[in-house]
């Protein structure tokens, strides 16, 4: 399903084997655990699954977005710290 139609949450998970489904990543984390890496080799050729530090980054970008509307105003990001 494309971004604007429907139910969106689909639509922002990752497009891979299982895309489209919900709970598209599961089985490659639980690989990623069950490995002690972040490329499973379930995973391989995509480059590392997405970490916290991913999903903090996202939500900052988010945040930013929604109080720069909300503003009027550029939003600076701040910098995060690398993986």
């Amino acid at each position: 399903m494309a971004a604007g139609g429907g139910e969106l949450a689909p639509a922002l998970e990752f497009r891979g084997p299982a895309g489209g489904t919900l709970m598209a990543l599961v089985g490659y984390c639980l690989d990623a655990i069950q490995e002690g890496t972040l490329e499973p080799a379930s995973w391989q050729g995509n480059g590392p699954l997405p970490t916290h530090v991913d999903g903090l980054k996202q939500t900052q970008v988010v945040a930013a977005i929604v109080e720069s509307a909300e503003m009027g105003k550029v939003v600076a990001l701040e910098s995060m710290p690398s993986k």
